[in-house]
């Protein structure tokens, strides 16, 4: 892949962050331009709008993928606010406005039009000493989206939960246990009705590893993944550090 940004972290003199970027994926991956994953956007932040603990926060984004699941051309607009009850604990909302167009196990010869409009709601508990490398303490995530699709008419509710821990052992913290939890689930309509995007997969490095991408989970007839409404996954792993360097 090939992927290009610019960054303004002081717009307008008061730490303002613009984002701006692009990138093209799954180059060879096949034999055709169509079969390439390509994204765009524009990011667009502000500190202190209501009190120097809030942020504003806003992006618009275009990209056409093609995971295993689905193909997707879309257009995804958001705008919201961001708090910082204290040092651990954040809270966000957002207007999010998307028009896709999806090809899918339940229509794999016309495409499905969606004009979703929806509202994420995120808490995030942080108490780990270290963002990056944590060796003590745990997080939880708590996120709602209603979304209602203009196009279709059908109404849902997604929410997923996560949560992961970590203890460490022996000097300098050269044992840590870590263990993650996650779950979720789609309520008010089927699955068919619930564009490809929005719906649960599972498996890949950031889910089961060991599996592909989307590789765990219900597939159709041809062997397609299609998503679910439902997940809960969990991991467990020990990291030791061998040196400074290696571990």
């Amino acid at each position: 892949g090939v992927r290009r940004f610019c960054n303004h972290r002081n717009l307008f003199g008061r730490a303002e962050k613009l984002r701006i970027e692009g990138s093209v994926s799954r180059i060879g991956a096949g034999s055709s331009f169509r079969q390439l994953n390509y994204n765009a956007g524009i990011m667009f932040e502000k500190p202190g709008v209501l009190g120097p603990a809030s942020k504003f926060i806003s992006s618009l984004k275009g990209n056409f993928e093609h995971p295993n699941a689905y193909e997707k051309l879309s257009v995804d607009a958001r705008a919201g606010l961001r708090y910082d009850i204290d040092r651990k604990q954040t809270v966000s909302g957002e207007v999010r406005v998307e028009w896709s167009r999806v090809t899918d196990s339940f229509s794999p010869v016309v495409p499905r039009r969606h004009l979703l409009v929806s509202i994420p709601l995120e808490y995030v508990y942080d108490g780990r000493d270290n963002r990056l490398d944590p060796t003590e303490g745990f997080r939880v995530l708590a996120y709602a989206e209603p979304t209602h699709d203009l196009f279709s008419g059908a109404s849902f509710v997604k929410v997923r939960g996560e949560a992961s821990a970590y203890q460490s052992f022996g000097e300098e913290d050269g044992v840590v246990l870590a263990g993650r939890v996650a779950a979720g689930s789609i309520l008010g309509a089927g699955l068919a009705a619930v564009p490809a995007d929005r719906r649960f997969y599972a498996g890949g490095g950031g889910s089961v590893r060991g599996y592909a991408f989307q590789g765990v989970g219900p597939r159709d007839a041809a062997g397609v993944p299609t998503g679910g409404l439902s997940f809960a996954e969990t991991s467990v792993e020990l990291r030791v550090k061998v040196s400074e360097r290696f571990g």
